[in-house]
């Protein structure tokens, strides 16, 4: 027979264990983002999603080691790029050496066929520890793509002629 006790004292030990992870208790603050670009071929070949990187901050606010823990490979580059360029801010009191978790996410907005490109895009948001790309998508419009209805006749090909 298993004593009662068992499963709120289990809950508990994992609740320790979620709270002292040192990725979850320290978040960054941006306080100036050098902005990322949206490579044209991720546009052109329609790559979004969620590039994770783990960052050690000098006492500065700049980054030191930066290290890609996921992400669509054709965004990563730009990433990098962005985030080396950037200067944090720590929220909370913590050492300088632990790493911080900053994410970027890029979105893609898909056109209308005939809509104009902005050329305001990629938009650029951030909040304390994720930064939001969203680039436009050049529809894949068929102009050959409306039905043509011939006539009845004109199954017959030398019917079709002009009188």
């Amino acid at each position: 027979m298993k004593p009662k006790h068992t499963l709120p004292i289990a809950i508990a030990i994992l609740l320790c264990v979620v709270s002292h992870d040192p990725l979850s208790a320290q978040t960054l603050k941006i306080v100036s983002l050098k902005p990322p670009t949206y490579p044209p071929m991720a546009l052109a070949a329609r790559v979004s999603g969620e590039v994770d990187l783990k960052i050690t901050l000098i006492e500065d606010g700049t980054p030191g080691d930066i290290q890609i823990v996921s992400g669509p490979a054709m965004l990563r580059q730009t990433t990098m790029d962005s985030a080396r360029g950037s200067r944090f801010e720590i929220e909370k009191n913590s050492q300088s050496e632990s790493p911080y978790l900053l994410r970027y996410t890029y979105l893609l907005k898909p056109l209308d066929c005939g809509q104009a490109l902005d050329n305001s895009y990629p938009l650029v948001r951030h909040d304390s520890d994720t930064v939001t790309v969203t680039g436009e998508v050049v529809p894949l419009c068929d102009p050959g793509g409306e039905i043509r209805v011939r006539s009845l006749k004109c199954l017959y090909l030398w019917r079709c002629g002009i009188k």
